[in-house]
């Protein structure tokens, strides 16, 4: 839970990832917070003092270490139906909104869900989808998901929105499941302002919510097929999805990757200063050539 892809150690980029192609962070939500918790418990035990053996629950929120904090929008949580099956020293809310299951499983012994905003405060890059699977295998057959294969999800969409290509600076659009976001995700243009990233600093010095950034394009999968770094940085779009950092993970079925501040628009200063600080944005984790496993040739840079 709380991984990365998978993984929970992926490793830093090194030079040949490219402007377009790095990890913002190289490590998962969860082992963010175990590295905190087992620095703690040495350096207590080192000092001859009772260490704090408090764990957290993989879906916990990042930064917490003996008590749990409040989620914030698209992070897990546990739906109040639920509630029994952790004791209320283990469980945690939502700052905001409510906690509801967005992808459901009947034979899944807990369904977690995500922390979801009322209508009204929207923002890019949220989920706008919530999935039901329908099983067609039981346990009883004696082999556990022997007929998975036909195994189906019914979607639906949560709120009003589009879902083709006509995007606007103030309107949001839903964008759907087969481009890779599977529970959706809410999207809208960039201002002028917000291509330039000298609004993702806010002046009480938080973060804010969404960021305009690398969005892919229809050409996206041909940068494989010669330099893909050059590639990129010609066929990029620009768009506005959630901000993410060590401290602010993205949503369980994204990645944070690193913003690209050479691009063409983006306030050089103001750029650096993010990338440098570890500002990222989510992104789904196949926009990011070394996670490809669907058989993608290997880029010709790097034969």
């Amino acid at each position: 839970a709380a991984s990365t892809a998978g993984f929970h150690l992926l490793g830093p980029d090194g030079a040949k990832a490219g402007v377009t192609n790095r990890l913002a962070s190289p490590i998962s939500p969860h082992l963010t917070v175990e590295k905190s918790r087992r620095t703690a418990y040495a350096a207590a035990l080192a000092s001859g003092q009772e260490p704090n053996r408090f764990r957290s629950h993989p879906l916990a929120p990042v930064g917490t270490l003996g008590n749990y904090a409040t989620a914030e929008v698209n992070q897990p949580c546990l739906p109040d139906s639920y509630s029994g099956d952790l004791s209320a020293a283990a469980s945690w809310s939502c700052a905001s909104g409510s906690c509801e299951v967005v992808a459901s499983d009947a034979t899944t012994a807990i369904n977690w869900g995500q922390c979801m905003p009322v209508e009204a405060e929207i923002r890019s890059g949220q989920t706008c989808r919530e999935g039901t699977l329908n099983t067609h295998s039981s346990a009883d057959e004696g082999i556990w998901n022997q007929h998975a294969y036909i195994d189906t999800v019914s979607l639906t969409q949560r709120w009003e929105m589009p879902e083709d290509k006509t995007f606007s600076e103030d309107a949001y659009n839903c964008r759907p499941t087969r481009i890779g976001v599977p529970l959706g995700r809410t999207y809208r243009r960039c201002t002028t302002e917000e291509r330039a990233l000298t609004t993702v600093m806010q002046e009480d010095g938080e973060l804010s919510p969404d960021i305009c950034a690398v969005v892919g394009g229809a050409k996206f999968d041909q940068c494989v097929e010669d330099d893909f770094h050059a590639c990129l940085e010609q066929i990029v779009g620009r768009g506005m999805v959630s901000t993410c950092s060590v401290d602010v993970p993205c949503r369980e079925d994204m990645i944070c990757q690193a913003i690209p501040w050479q691009l063409g628009g983006v306030d050089d200063t103001m750029g650096r200063e993010l990338a440098e600080a570890g500002v990222g944005f989510c992104t789904p984790t196949y926009f990011l050539f070394q996670l490809r496993l669907d058989g993608h040739p290997v880029p010709s840079e790097v034969l």
